[in-house]
């Protein structure tokens, strides 16, 4: 392969990778896309990633979208730690994380404040003031705003989802 040529590496859950490959599995894809089956809030799917091809000498683009907000608190940091310490300079990163709005500076899901259906499994949120510095300590220099700023579809009624985008320190 040539220097340019862009690899695609997703990675998800092995149900999800596997409903993925089956349904898909007649389409040619238009890049190349390596699909690893891994829990992203399990510390083995660097391994994972690294058997299958991942290389910490070529700049990353990592983009974590609806997942950052459903991993606990030590395995998020750990998550996105390793995604800085694997990527050279300047790698990037794009994420999305639940605002948590003026009446808190971070939540956990153990407040007992997300009861209904849609939530229950959310973890965790930020305030948008505290993002940099929490992104800072994992190795990410990032500039955040709020996701109904740039897609109106996701206007939650109460700037509930910021978009962070940043790159390695």
């Amino acid at each position: 392969m040539g220097q340019n040529f862009h690899k695609l590496f997703e990675i998800d859950l092995p149900v999800i990778i596997h409903y993925k490959e089956t349904l898909l599995k007649d389409f040619k894809s238009l890049c190349y896309i390596t699909r690893v089956p891994a829990d992203l809030s399990d510390d083995s799917w660097i391994n994972k990633l690294m058997e299958k091809g991942f290389s910490t000498d070529l700049q990353t683009f990592w983009i974590l979208e609806g997942l950052i907000y459903y991993i606990e608190k030590e395995k998020r940091k750990n998550l996105l730690t390793v995604a800085s310490q694997i990527s050279p300079r300047p790698s990037q990163i794009f994420l999305d994380m639940l605002h948590i709005t003026r009446w808190y500076d971070d939540l956990y899901a153990s407040n007992g404040l997300f009861d209904d259906p849609f939530s229950k499994h959310i973890k965790w949120g930020i305030n948008i003031k505290n993002t940099p510095s929490f992104m800072a300590k994992t190795g990410w220099l990032v500039e955040c705003s709020f996701a109904e700023e740039h897609d109106m579809g996701r206007n939650a009624g109460q700037k509930g989802f910021l978009f962070v985008q940043g790159i390695k320190k």
